[in-house]
Parts: C-alpha cells; sequence; structure tokens
C-alpha cells in the first residue's frame, strides 16, 4: 500500500504528549541506528525547512491531513544507539 510505511506517524504526537518514548530504528543493511523521537510539528508545505543539526538527528515528514496534504507533520528524532 502506498504511503503505508508512515501510517501510523499521526499517532506520535499524542503518544509524546502523554510522556511516552517513541523509538525509531533504521537500517542500511550494515547497521541498525537507534533514535528517540523528541518532537512533532505540522506546518504548512510552503513553510516547511529542514535544517541541519550539529549532532545525528533525524526528520520523519508526511502530508496531513489525510487526502488532502496541504501540511506537513515532521516527527524528529536524536541518535541514542548504533548496532
Amino acid at each position: 500500500r502506498e504511503g503505508s510505511v508512515f501510517f501510523n506517524l499521526q499517532k506520535i504526537p499524542e503518544k509524546l504528549r502523554n510522556g511516552e518514548d517513541v523509538f525509531i530504528i533504521t537500517d542500511n543493511g550494515l547497521n541498525q541506528f537507534l533514535y528517540r523521537a523528541t518532537s512533532s510539528k505540522v506546518v504548512h508545505q510552503d513553510d516547511l525547512r529542514l535544517d541541519t543539526a550539529p549532532y545525528a538527528d533525524i526528520n520523519l515528514v508526511s502530508s496531513v491531513p489525510r487526502f488532502v496534504y496541504d501540511h506537513r507533520l515532521v516527527v524528529s528524532g536524536v541518535l541514542i544507539a548504533l548496532r
């Protein structure tokens, strides 16, 4: 299904507000990278800016709301482990 990789991304902001830990795992074929989600925000598509950070971070971006797609949900996280 197209877009299914981020299907549950919209649940993360509520989990963060509730104080739950949210982890993101990526794999490059050699290593796994473990990130902790630290924040989320919704911005208009014209206002989306992703800056580089002086540390290892990740930004997951998905279109919202469903079937409209003029805003972006950005979930940010920091690298906490490398396996």
